[in-house]
């Protein structure tokens, strides 16, 4: 991987963290894990009620602009990028309906 797209990688992780980060209440309830790969990177969003439905907004508007975002920042340095959000914290227990 070249450097560019190691600093291109950098630079998604933390344009999605700054967003999410402003989208939310309580930070502290949100985790952002990335799944780097040669030529992709995936991100996921884990949070807890209420702050997964903040991340997702209305009808999905902000993370479908989010996803958005960062596939176009990623394509730009040749690098396929993606977010996903969970509804609850990596490896935590399942959330309570």
């Amino acid at each position: 991987m070249s450097e560019s797209q190691e600093h291109a990688q950098a630079a998604v992780l933390e344009l999605v963290r700054r967003i999410v980060e402003a989208l939310v209440d309580n930070v502290e309830r949100v985790s952002i894990v990335p799944v780097l790969g040669e030529r992709s990177t995936v991100i996921e969003v884990s949070a807890e009620p209420p702050e997964v439905g903040q991340v997702i907004g209305r009808g999905g508007r902000n993370i479908h602009a989010l996803q958005a975002i960062v596939q176009a920042v990623g394509a730009k340095h040749g690098l396929d990028c993606q977010v996903f959000v969970l509804d609850r914290p990596r490896g935590g227990p399942p959330a309570e309906p």
